[in-house]
């Protein structure tokens, strides 16, 4: 095949012998990777009460709302900035936009722990949402460090890190919070957790994210093919191992950057965003109202679970995804086309939706004579089951992700445009990230008030969306099947 050094690799034929993972690289990747999920969950567990605590309103009821506008300023900020950081890494290089990211990551999570006001704490989310564009980043580094025998090993092994680390974050966050309350024995003399009961844990995912710069500034090595390139570096075997007729020249390098407009309207990546803004609607929107529908009562509609056996449930759902996901994910693309994989993954999205109700129905015939909103021995034990078999359903949807980031490598352009390309891609997940919770919430809320189609509407909506999802991923163009046989893009 002769090529220019702006081709991706084609979809290979079959039966080509798999390509070893540069599993140290990976392995440190994974490292520094770990302490961002930790330093943004760990707020999760505590975030009510510090806004109790810094007295942000008198109604016990606006709690959520000053919340939610913590976590919702995050998401606009990393809206903003997370294809710059793609593209930026396109241009300087992945390793420096990693660093700078986690480095970033550091120092607004210790601003967090520091504040005494909400402007404060709305500060120190804003600035890491502008400095959090380093998962469009990483995903361009595995991308240029495997190939298409490997990558199905390699992507879920990145999700892997966000489950664990997520995992860590919220135990972290939810045991270490108010120190001087919970351990006085160890930490009631310290004035200065007395002063920030929420410093320990911010101080702790810190201390990780700064580690983590640490591995990444003296063993993680730089993947931009231009980069190695010019640092006299071999190439990973990934996309910078694509064989070539010429050496290209820095202009012919620049030239190879699309713009920002050609991206957006390139059919197959517009193809490959439809189905992703669905499918982060839908599982966002999902673990929003999972945590809504298990708080509220049963003859509400709920479940009347309190926080600590919700978050048990998240945790044990998480770790689930993180003990399955690595090795189920390239099992299963080796044997189906990742197409009608990916539409079996979406699948489960709206059926987790679909079995909500259901639990509640289950519930409701369970419940303690004398008390509406209690279970009876016998009944707990069969909603925890119930509650586990949704969550295993739910989280093999999650495998969709590592699908469609294959279809985004494929989809990029050129090579040089790769790390602009999971930009877009991100920042049309930041959208639909930052819009599930307030539609799904509402959506509950508004069903529950006015018992919309006997207390349907919610999930009935959610799971015409999962269908909706599945033509769009049947329309999904595969950019690498497509350069092989020569289609045009357009």
């Amino acid at each position: 095949m002769t090529g220019t050094a702006s081709q991706l690799e084609p979809l290979l034929p079959a039966k080509r012998r798999e390509t070893p993972l540069p599993a140290l690289q990976l392995a440190i990747l994974c490292m520094v990777r770990l302490s961002e999920p930790v330093a943004y969950t760990q707020i999760f567990p505590y975030v009510n009460r510090m806004m109790e605590l810094l007295h942000v309103t008198d109604d016990p009821a606006q709690i959520g709302f000053y919340s939610g506008l913590v976590d919702s300023v995050f998401a606009l900020a990393q809206l903003t900035m997370i294809f710059q950081w793609g593209r930026l890494s396109d241009r300087i290089g992945r390793k420096p936009c990693i660093l700078i990211g986690i480095t970033g990551a550091a120092c607004s999570t210790l601003l967090f722990g520091f504040s005494s006001s909400l402007y404060t704490a709305l500060l120190a989310r804003t600035m890491a949402g502008l400095l959090s564009g380093n998962i469009a980043v990483i995903q361009s580094m595995v991308g240029e460090m495997t190939d298409e025998t490997n990558q199905a090993r390699a992507y879920p092994i990145v999700e892997l890190i966000w489950y664990m680390g997520s995992i860590v974050g919220t135990l972290l966050g939810g045991t270490l919070s108010e120190p001087a309350e919970h351990f006085p024995e160890v930490f009631g003399d310290i004035q200065l957790l007395k002063d920030y009961p929420f410093l320990l844990p911010c101080a702790i995912a810190f201390s990780m994210a700064m580690f983590g710069v640490l591995i990444g500034f003296f063993f993680l090595e730089e993947t931009l093919p231009a980069k190695r390139k010019a640092n006299g570096l071999p190439p990973f075997g990934g996309y910078d191992a694509i064989p070539t007729t010429e050496e290209p020249s820095k202009d012919q390098v620049e030239g190879n950057r699309p713009s920002v407009w050609s991206l957006i309207t390139d059919p197959v990546i517009i193809s490959v965003l439809r189905p992703y803004f669905l499918l982060s609607l839908q599982v966002t929107g999902l673990e929003v109202v999972f945590t809504l529908f298990s708080y509220t009562a049963i003859h509400l509609g709920g479940l009347s679970r309190n926080p600590a056996e919700i978050g048990i449930a998240l945790a044990a759902g998480g770790l689930f995804a993180a003990v399955t996901h690595p090795f189920l994910f390239p099992a299963l693309s080796k044997r189906f086309e990742l197409k009608s994989l990916y539409c079996a993954m979406i699948l489960t999205l709206p059926l987790s939706y679909m079995s909500l109700p259901i639990l509640n129905i289950v519930a409701r015939r369970m419940t303690d004579p004398e008390n509406e909103d209690m279970l009876t021995p016998h009944g707990r034990i069969v909603i925890w089951i119930l509650i586990g078999m949704m969550l295993v359903i739910m989280r093999l949807g999650g495998m969709a992700y590592a699908a469609n980031t294959i279809f985004v490598k494929h989809a990029a352009p050129s090579k040089e445009a790769l790390g602009s390309t999971f930009g877009v891609v991100q920042t049309v997940g930041s959208v639909s990230r930052g819009l599930a919770p307030a539609l799904v919430s509402s959506l509950f809320a508004i069903t529950a008030s006015h018992n919309l189609m006997g207390g349907w509407f919610v999930w009935l909506f959610m799971a015409g969306v999962g269908v909706v999802s599945i033509f769009a991923v049947l329309h999904v163009r595969d950019g690498a099947y497509e350069r092989e046989r020569g289609i045009p893009r357009r």
